[in-house]
Order: structure tokens, then C-alpha cells, then sequence
């Protein structure tokens, strides 16, 4: 059954039918299933598969763009569960979004989602974001740590730019990027404390460096 309502919930990503996403995730939270395996297991499996069909030129812009607002619909729904029952007490602040001259924010938008289920407080500054407004949001908050968001190989300088902003000005909170080009070994090497590839990953990312951090 579990598998059966990720195959639908991805097919109707794929095929551009909200009614259909909606219908099947209410169907999905019914049986029990839990907004981070819908997440995972369907809603961003869907989305690889769109981007994938975007680059190869079987999908355009207009179909990416609706695909992108279903996806923040269901989104809405999720995030709306994971945070029911939440208290004001938060783990950490953590800012998150897109680097400068970004403005695709899908896996940012999931990676916010889920860290506001792990009882995560999330300052999301959207797309496009420069580097003295990562750093602003980080003291005006006192942050604990920044996610920084690359969707294009040619915004990846962003990303090391960010890192020598935050060094600038003494920012010591933790930096933490991911993105389709973004890798592991990218992020050592611009001086970065930790990448992820996912939501879930972000979420045991932050969990691991803050629990370091505070020893």
C-alpha cells in the first residue's frame, strides 16, 4: 500500500495533475504514512524526475514552473503536519536559502520543511540571496547555522563567497550547502563545515554538527 501511494503521488507529479497529488498525500497522511516519507519517497522523486526531463528538453519552463507550485502546495500541507504539536522551544536557528544569482528553491524548500518537523527554527530568506544578507540574518538571529542553496553550476562561486563573507566578519556560525552541483568535496574545499543532498540529510546533518558544537 505505502509503495503503491508513492508511485501515485510521483506519477502525478510527473503528469502535472495537482488534484491528483493532493487526493493521493491526503490519502497517504490517512494510512498513517509520515510527511517526511512522502517527502522523500515520492514528492522529490518526482521532482528529480521533472528536472531530469528538463534538461533532456522533453519539458519546458511553464511545466516546470507548474510543477513547482504543486510541489509548494504539498508542500504546505506537509509542512503544516510535521509542525503539529511543536512547542516554542526550537534546537537551533538555523537561515537557509538560495544563493545569489539563484532563484530556484525547491530542494531549499524542502530541507526548510523538514527541519521545522525536527523542531528546527528556520529563517528562510527565499532565492537569490546575497552573502551580506546571509551574514545580516545570522547576527540579527544569532544563528546557528546557515544553509546556502546552488541549483546551477554558475552560481557555485556563490557559495565559496559566502563562506569569505562569513570569515569577514567573524560569523561562526556552522556553513552548510547543497544543490544539484554542489558535492562533498566542493564544500571542504571552499572551507564549508558539512554538505547534503537531500532534506533528510539535512535534517541529520544540522543534528550531528550542533550536538558536536555544543560538547
Amino acid at each position: 500500500m505505502k509503495e503503491e501511494l508513492f508511485d501515485t503521488i510521483r506519477g502525478a507529479l510527473e503528469k502535472l495533475d495537482r488534484e491528483g497529488v493532493l487526493e493521493s498525500l491526503s490519502k497517504a497522511l490517512y494510512e498513517g504514512i509520515t510527511p517526511e516519507e512522502i517527502i522523500t519517497e515520492a514528492l522529490s522523486k518526482g521532482m528529480d524526475t521533472i528536472g531530469r526531463r528538463f534538461d533532456e528538453g522533453e519539458l519546458f519552463l511553464p511545466q516546470v514552473l507548474m510543477a513547482s507550485k504543486i510541489m509548494d502546495d504539498a508542500m504546505a500541507i506537509l509542512s503544516e503536519r510535521m509542525n503539529e504539536g511543536s512547542t516554542d522551544h526550537h534546537r537551533a536557528i538555523v537561515v537557509m536559502g538560495t544563493v545569489s544569482g539563484d532563484i530556484h528553491d525547491i530542494g531549499k524548500n524542502v530541507c526548510v520543511a523538514m527541519l521545522k518537523g525536527a523542531r528546527y527554527e528556520v529563517i528562510d530568506l527565499g532565492n537569490d540571496v546575497s552573502p551580506e544578507d546571509f551574514v545580516k540574518s545570522v547576527v540579527e538571529y544569532s544563528a546557528d547555522a546557515v544553509g546556502a542553496s546552488s541549483l546551477m553550476t554558475t552560481t557555485l562561486i556563490s557559495q565559496k563567497n559566502l563562506v569569505k563573507t562569513m570569515q569577514e566578519f567573524g560569523c561562526n556560525a556552522l556553513k552548510l550547502f547543497g544543490g544539484a552541483p554542489c558535492s562533498e568535496e566542493w564544500v571542504e574545499s571552499i572551507g564549508g563545515d558539512g554538505y547534503s543532498s537531500n532534506g533528510r540529510d539535512m535534517v541529520l546533518l544540522v543534528d550531528r554538527l550542533i550536538d558536536k558544537k555544543s560538547e
